[in-house]
């Protein structure tokens, strides 16, 4: 019996975790080179040996010269990545700083615009900056683009409601809500509401075909919507993405001026008649009756006379309502002295005025000045004494003053003592041939035309004008005019 318990296998197997212990040594018993393997038991130790043979150094024996390379390799390896991995550290430090900057100024920052490419994610990094300048350059352009269309659409005279494929409001300006409230019996609330107006179904349902056709088509429909009085023209447009737009425009003050036109035409054509067949019968009659008297023939030719008189004043009457309907940002300008105005037509109408024994009181101080129309002001007050002296009577005053001035206006009051107007005719008689009194008013040679022109040459020159009776019998016009044309 021997103790193997102080050998180097026992030693670390009872001292190992895995209670496995390996040794390589000469035997003590035999003094051969062998290889140990003991494995402790709780009861027991088990204790293996293998002689040691060459082939186990071949296979066990560390070849320093093959490790010693693998060392040097792994080394030199380590220094080429850490290079690498530095150079594209300082890059991706670059990169991280751009975002930020991007973001604050939305141009190259200064610090990289002299940056000079190393490699490729430095290209990477300057193209990354182009493609945000170029992203911030559409942006900007987008924006503004944006901000000019929001500021037309709310500016514009005209309602638009632009709507999204299946019908949501996108966008809709106060015109348009309002006028959709004057078109519809109910009061929508928002843009599916408004889609829902019976008035506007026709739009509605060709913008409808026009979204499902298959042929790529541009509807660009329009209807006329009349409602209590007022015209609207109501337009659609598909465009092709299948948004919509619905546009209401308001065209009333349009079809009454086309109207009134119309009257003003046929009025022309009617009141011209009067005098051309008068004209051309008291002609007719001198030209067939040579041996007509020559008291005759003086009456006669004194009737063509004051006929010629009444066309000459219509066609100045019509002229200058024309010039008032088709230009009147064409007048020319210039400072009038309005009490030496009145002066010269009481000056001017003096003869008429005598016969009629009509006095006037120019009571409007030197140096009411006006920047104004010298053609339309004549106008104004020349056509507001012709009417006291055609319907007012006999035995009147006429009396002319300003009784209020401010920073921008002048307000003026004229007046007759004459006999006035019935009530149901003071709305009107500022219409084109409106007439009180018909008959009688052509047999007076007023043209219809003078208190329209009255009413214009006011509105031109800022003011309003309105008609009422005096408490004392008469009639009388207050009205006011801008300092500035």
């Amino acid at each position: 019996y021997q103790d193997y318990s102080d050998t180097e296998e026992v030693v670390k197997a009872l001292a190992a975790s895995d209670h496995v212990g390996i040794a390589r040594r000469l035997s003590t018993r035999t003094g051969v080179r062998a290889f140990y393997v003991a494995t402790a038991f709780p009861q027991c130790i088990v204790r293996t040996s293998q002689a040691w043979t060459k082939e186990m150094d071949d296979k066990f024996d560390v070849n320093y010269l093959g490790f010693g390379g693998y060392i040097f390799i792994t080394i030199l390896l380590s220094v080429v990545i850490y290079r690498a991995t530095l150079s594209h550290g300082r890059s991706l430090r670059r990169m991280r700083k751009i975002p930020p900057i991007v973001i604050k100024t939305l141009h190259v920052p200064h610090e990289l615009s002299d940056f000079v490419p190393q490699n490729d994610i430095d290209e990477a990094t300057l193209e990354l900056i182009k493609i945000c300048e170029h992203r911030s350059q559409i942006i900007e352009s987008v924006a503004i683009e944006r901000e000019k269309l929001l500021a037309y659409l709310y500016t514009v005279q005209q309602g638009v409601g632009i709507f999204a494929a299946d019908g949501k409001e996108i966008l809709l300006n106060s015109l348009f809500i309002q006028y959709a409230n004057l078109i519809s019996d109910k009061q929508p609330n928002n843009g599916t509401d408004i889609l829902r107006i019976e008035e506007l179904q026709p739009i509605v349902t060709a913008i409808h075909t026009a979204q499902e056709s298959t042929q790529q088509t541009h509807l660009h429909h329009t209807i006329r919507i009349a409602k209590d009085g007022r015209y609207f023209d109501v337009s659609g447009i598909v465009f092709s993405d299948q948004t919509f737009e619905i546009s209401i425009t308001d065209i009333t003050q349009t079809i009454e001026q086309e109207e009134l036109k119309r009257e003003l035409t046929q009025n022309i054509n009617h009141e011209l008649k009067t005098p051309v067949s008068s004209i051309h019968a008291y002609l007719e009659t001198l030209i067939e009756n040579p041996r007509i008297s020559d008291e005759q023939r003086k009456l006669f030719l004194h009737r063509c006379f004051e006929q010629s008189t009444r066309l000459t004043l219509l066609l100045r009457d019509v002229s200058t309502l024309t010039r008032i309907d088709e230009a009147p940002n064409m007048f020319e300008k210039e400072l009038i002295d309005l009490c030496k105005l009145v002066d010269t037509i009481i000056s001017e109408e003096q003869i008429l005025l005598n016969e009629k024994h009509i006095t006037t009181y120019n009571q409007l101080q030197l140096n009411t000045i006006i920047r104004g129309n010298q053609m339309l002001l004549y106008s104004l007050f020349r056509n507001l004494i012709d009417n006291s002296i055609a319907y007012a009577g006999t035995d009147i005053n006429i009396y002319i003053q300003c009784i209020r001035e401010d920073e921008n206006f002048y307000y003026f009051d004229y007046s007759d003592t004459g006999i006035g107007v019935d009530t149901i005719h003071l709305q009107r008689i500022f219409n084109r041939f409106y007439r009180v009194n018909k008959g009688r008013s052509r047999k007076q040679g007023g043209t219809g035309l003078g208190l329209a022109i009255v009413r214009n040459a006011v509105l031109i020159h800022g003011g309003n004008i309105y008609a009422k009776n005096r408490q004392e019998g008469g009639l009388e016009f207050v009205f006011t005019l801008s300092k500035e044309l």
